[in-house]
């Protein structure tokens, strides 16, 4: 009335081990894949911190200036409304006058807005809270040192075709869709599927109650070799759709090997020019701090003088952020790790 059976079987078919193994090469492709976009983020990052960086710079060694910039216009401006109203002066002469100093305030406000989100940016990259006060450690040295780029254009094109992330991910990107095509015809060969198990019965009246038993199984799907020419037609443009996007980027990053280089000269020259500019407004503003403010007319200059002083440093340092974007944009591009691998 009773029965006990049991058995213990393996089974392994040859088809399910081919596409297995495709798969396996293809989350291999994968990882590779997603090496190359995090390369690519960490060095985007960096050169986003960079440059947040140098706002910072500017933002700490103008802090002070802008508010004493900001005092000095407001109580020219002041002083310039007592006089319109006591009529020491010609109406038209305080009015112009005023005009003129209410521009330059606005330029200073307007630098201090700018410089004011700085330490929020730089805050939000280095993952603290934007509530935290924090300084930056700046160079110790008012010079700036241009990073040099001596590399050619002919070898930075070979080098943006060997070692450019998005050339690379785009070749992992063709291994897969070859492996793709590979693995959907693996599907229209025989199946062969490979058992063999042990077995147990209870009853008793068995010659062997204990047996070990193996089969072969070979399997067609005759109504799907009908679909294998259209599957071929499918893998043959498939491979051309890659092979024409892999052209097309290449001559994308060719294109962006020879923006980068422009900008990066670009960037040097913009520098240079701002920086003979600071050099001279610094002194300008020397020169006019020692004169005495003995009219309107003396305190607008030195107001304007420090205006333009202030903006001079502020754009000095967004032309040095420049160069340094214009040589992070260049490691992208050709694929030169600004950090070691790992």
């Amino acid at each position: 009335k009773t029965l006990l059976t049991g058995d213990f079987t393996l089974s392994w078919s040859i088809l399910d081990f081919g596409v297995s193994y495709y798969n396996a090469r293809q989350n291999a492709d994968r990882s590779l894949i997603a090496e190359e976009r995090r390369r690519k983020v960490v060095e985007s990052l960096i050169r986003e911190v960079q440059i947040s960086y140098w706002r910072m710079v500017a933002a700490q060694k103008l802090e002070n200036r802008v508010k004493v910039a900001i005092a000095r216009a407001e109580q020219a401006l002041k002083s310039a409304r007592k006089v319109e109203k006591e009529k020491l002066k010609n109406p038209t002469e305080i009015l112009v006058f005023q005009k003129q100093l209410l521009q330059k305030l606005r330029r200073v406000e307007t630098v201090n807005q700018v410089l004011a989100g700085a330490r929020i940016e730089l805050a939000a990259l280095i993952n603290v809270s934007p509530s935290t006060k924090f300084r930056v450690v700046p160079p110790s040295s008012d010079k700036l040192s241009i990073p040099k780029w001596t590399i050619g254009l002919e070898e930075m094109e070979r080098m943006a075709f060997l070692n450019n992330p998005d050339i690379r991910e785009k070749l992992y990107l063709s291994r897969i869709s070859i492996n793709d095509a590979r693995k959907s015809l693996i599907t229209y060969l025989p199946g062969i599927d490979l058992k063999a198990g042990r077995n147990y019965n209870s009853n008793s009246f068995l010659d062997s109650n204990r047996w070990f038993e193996w089969s072969s199984t070979l399997s067609l799907k005759v109504l799907k070799l009908l679909s294998l020419p259209d599957q071929l037609k499918y893998n043959k443009a498939n491979k051309a759709l890659s092979d024409t996007q892999r052209l097309a980027l290449r001559m994308a990053v060719l294109a962006q090997v020879h923006v980068a280089d422009m900008n990066y000269f670009n960037a040097v020259k913009q520098y240079h020019r701002a920086n003979e500019l600071y050099k001279i407004d610094k002194r300008l503003t020397q020169q006019i701090a020692k004169r005495q403010e003995s009219d309107i007319q003396s305190m607008l200059e030195r107001v304007s003088q420090e205006t333009a002083s202030i903006e001079s440093v502020m754009r000095r340092y967004q032309r040095y952020a420049e160069v340094v974007a214009a040589v992070g944009r260049l490691h992208s591009t050709l694929g030169v790790g600004i950090f070691k691998a790992g």
